[in-house]
């Protein structure tokens, strides 16, 4: 499973739980259209599908992606 969101909560709630699913991608783009989300989801899935597949936080964002494995690790 993968969860797209735009909202940094579903990063942080892996992170408290110390999970490794479901994956997360992040949207961090100044996309307003949901046509312009899904352009960019298409051309980031083979880049990080395999990422997605063993759990990952995926952040994209105007200039880079990152992509950190879970469990992210226990958060205070």
């Amino acid at each position: 499973m993968v969860i797209v969101a735009q909202d940094i909560d579903f990063a942080m709630l892996l992170a408290k739980r110390n999970t490794a699913y479901p994956s997360v991608v992040l949207i961090r783009q100044r996309l307003k259209l949901s046509e312009d989300v899904l352009g960019a989801l298409v051309m980031l899935m083979p880049m990080v599908e395999a990422d997605l597949v063993a759990g990952a936080v995926v952040v994209v964002g105007d200039d880079r992606i990152r992509v950190r494995r879970l469990p992210l690790g226990v958060i205070g």
